[in-house]
């Protein structure tokens, strides 16, 4: 549950004007670069130095044809932007960027929702297209609950062009993620499906091996991941989503005090969803041909802690689970690294709990009225 609010009543999307181009590219650096951008969770500034625009390549987005630089002002001020090109057929969406205090509100989701809209009602987009840096996985799991999908293409990282920032690690890549609007613009008539070339498969083949290793169960040959590990690794997320739902479900009990409703039925609703977790992560286990360890034992290979407070202290308790939730969030982001794409199903199975673990964090942030 969001406790931020989403009032759109006061905001207003239009194309940017020159005289918006201090303030774009103001807000662009406070989401990603420095200190400031910490604020929100959109930052990159442990993954890069330097700028991440000016003011030159904000006029040009502005002034190009075939393009726009889409704002979204409250009461005058500036609080999000994108740019929204025309490809061809397509349409593509970047220099993202929302005001970090503003973050968690819906705004990124309004924003996105109304370029998309243009794209499709207006350019008759067939999809809409981004890059994204492949280390961003909070981000491109965002996306992901968007509707977007990666295309399984990649892009080289400019290094040594400084216009893009300072890199602070050697690995650096863009993803490339897209979504299907609707529109005629290079896609098949009577689907919605972006199908970038042509599918075959060898039918027999996949037939043949089916049967032939049926003990294997859903471990194919295409999951070239350590199995083993990757159960260990699993046995670990179901430890620590167990520990997650004791505590969440402990704190939700115990919680006294004039604001108890609002934090318990926060945190009921997040024990429900770590109890989810758990039962996710130890199906996929059982997938794998193993049994999940569901042992008292087996809790001490919990990422987290089970931290009880004084029943009086809400804000302990909200502080506590935040930790918690800041822990999963790296934690779990390693782990989708660790395993990228030698087994598919598991890392988008951590990818999803990913994605509502930050929503944990970001609804006990607002409760803390951080």
């Amino acid at each position: 549950m969001r406790t931020a609010p989403r009032d759109d009543g006061d905001l207003a999307l239009r194309p940017a004007r020159d005289q918006d181009v201090p303030a774009a590219v103001a807000l662009i650096e406070s989401a990603y670069r420095g200190d400031a951008s910490r604020a929100g969770w959109t930052t990159e500034a442990d993954l890069l130095g330097g700028r991440r625009t000016d003011a030159e390549a904000v006029r040009a987005v502005v002034g190009a044809p075939g393009g726009q630089l889409l704002v979204a002002t409250r009461e005058g001020r500036l609080v999000g932007c994108a740019q929204l090109e025309r490809r061809g057929g397509d349409a593509y969406f970047g220099m993202f960027a929302v005001a970090p205090a503003a973050q968690g509100g819906g705004l990124g989701s309004t924003i996105l929702a109304g370029a998309e809209r243009i794209a499709r009602e207006q350019w008759r987009a067939a999809t809409m297209q981004m890059t994204v840096i492949r280390q961003r996985l909070d981000l491109i799991a965002w996306y992901e609950r968007r509707g977007y999908a990666r295309t399984g293409a990649t892009q080289p990282f400019p290094y040594g062009d400084e216009r893009f920032g300072v890199p602070r690690r050697d690995d650096l890549e863009f993803v490339v993620l897209a979504k299907a609007l609707g529109g005629s613009g290079g896609r098949r008539r009577g689907t919605g499906t972006v199908v970038p070339n042509a599918f075959a498969l060898d039918v027999t083949k996949i037939r043949a091996d089916a049967r032939a290793k049926m003990a294997e169960g859903a471990v194919t040959k295409d999951n070239t991941s350590d199995v083993q590990a990757v159960i260990d690794v699993l046995n670990r997320v179901v430890a620590t989503e167990i520990v997650c739902w004791l505590r969440y479900t402990q704190h939700a009990i115990a919680a006294s005090g004039i604001d108890r409703a609002q934090v318990a039925a926060e945190f009921t609703e997040h024990a429900t969803d770590e109890r989810q977790h758990m039962e996710r992560a130890a199906e996929r286990i059982s997938q794998l041909g193993a049994a999940p360890d569901l042992s008292p034992e087996g809790l001490s290979k919990s990422h987290t802690d089970y931290v009880v407070t004084d029943d009086t202290d809400l804000t302990k308790m909200l502080e506590e689970n935040l930790v918690a939730e800041r822990i999963v969030i790296s934690t779990y982001q390693e782990i989708i690294r660790w395993i990228g794409d030698s087994d598919p199903t598991t890392r988008r199975l951590m990818e999803s709990i990913l994605g509502d673990e930050e929503d944990h964090a970001d609804d006990l942030n607002d409760l803390l009225g951080n």
